[in-house]
């Protein structure tokens, strides 16, 4: 008799994600990482670790104020997590169980989907249109959605995969319906520099409302899986019963501390990826392909022969993402590859590539 029995089917069920490897020497423009940020200054700067931060278990008090500063949120507002997909799990574990609904705008970040099937809860997705070349939020049926029956709600915002923004009165009014309903509604922050949308702001009239954000995006600290939790206190006291100890390491905190003593490093480094973003959207929009613009650092792009086209990149060690099977999402990504905003050096390597 088999040890595995004794495992919930559930998992038996779920396929474990085996990330991408040896991509070490390409040109990454497959998951989204912010590669080229971290100049040599800062990184010598996050380099320079002394034995306690090696040695001894983190302290994210140290990171507490600047973070709070920065998220413009008291201190007891805030949890850190080993990454955003730590936070994801922990706030799913932490709201849902067996036999619950929640409703899922879709598609999102697939690490919900992951999760909650784990965890036997019902998906109640509604599907992002597509309207004039560009992706919709689906108010109207997400709101329709929202009924005694469920039991909470999960954005995306700006959305991932899709990359763009919900209407500030939209969000608005889904955020008075859960009020009214009394469940919570979990808002995956991930791009929120990018779009200079977000729903802090909220967070006194909504207790209901968690926020939840990561370094790997706007700082390029991708490597070190940091991320933070955004709630009210009666959530962050909850939610912290369930992170371990020590989960977030100490390399990190130190990283995210230097990270936020340079804001303004950050915020223009966005402002001149996204003139290459655009740079990017034009010359793929020029070789033939749809592209969506986006509130992110990353592009959708559709062409009848996509397989051929990553095939290319690829040989010539450009990394994209095919994301035409992406879960819950409808035709919306049919025959689409995302791609993220490149370094100036290597957008002219592809502007050199024949395709």
């Amino acid at each position: 008799m088999s040890i595995k029995r004794l495992i919930k089917p559930s998992i038996l069920e779920a396929k474990a994600y085996k990330p991408p490897i040896h991509r070490r020497g390409c040109i990454k423009l497959d998951l989204n990482e912010n590669y080229a940020v971290l100049n040599k200054k800062l990184l010598k700067k996050i380099g320079q670790v002394d034995a306690f931060t090696t040695s001894s278990y983190p302290e994210y008090q140290e990171l507490a104020p600047p973070m709070a500063k920065y998220a413009q949120v008291p201190e007891n507002y805030l949890s850190f997590t080993n990454g955003s997909d730590h936070g994801i799990q922990l706030l799913l574990d932490l709201f849902f169980g067996k036999g619950d609904t929640v409703v899922v705008p879709s598609p999102i970040f697939f690490v919900y989907y992951h999760f909650l099937k784990i965890k036997e809860v019902t998906i109640k997705d509604v599907l992002y249109t597509e309207e004039n070349g560009q992706y919709e939020f689906p108010f109207a049926a997400t709101l329709k959605a929202l009924d005694k029956s469920v039991k909470g709600l999960i954005l995306c915002n700006p959305n991932n995969p899709l990359g763009n923004t919900i209407p500030e009165n939209e969000l608005a009014e889904l955020l008075k319906k859960t009020k009214k309903l009394d469940i919570p509604v979990i808002i995956d922050e991930a791009y929120f520099e990018f779009s200079n949308v977000n729903a802090t702001k909220y967070l006194d009239e909504y207790k209901n409302l968690i926020i939840l954000r990561t370094f790997s995006k706007a700082f390029g600290l991708s490597g070190l899986r940091l991320g933070y939790v955004i709630a009210d206190p009666e959530i962050i006291n909850e939610l912290e019963k369930l992170r371990l100890a020590w989960s977030v390491n100490h390399f990190a905190v130190h990283a995210g501390i230097i990270a936020l003593g340079e804001v303004p490093y950050f915020k223009k480094k966005i402002q001149e990826q996204k003139k290459v973003k655009e740079e990017l959207y034009n010359l793929l929009s020029a070789r033939g392909l749809k592209c969506y613009q986006t509130d992110t650092n990353f592009l959708i792009c559709q062409h009848p022969d996509y397989l051929k086209l990553i095939a290319k990149l690829n040989e010539n060690g450009i990394l994209v993402n095919d994301v035409s099977h992406y879960p819950f999402s409808g035709d919306l990504l049919k025959n689409a590859f995302r791609i993220n905003t490149p370094s100036e050096k290597d957008l002219k390597a592809l502007k050199k590539l024949k395709f």
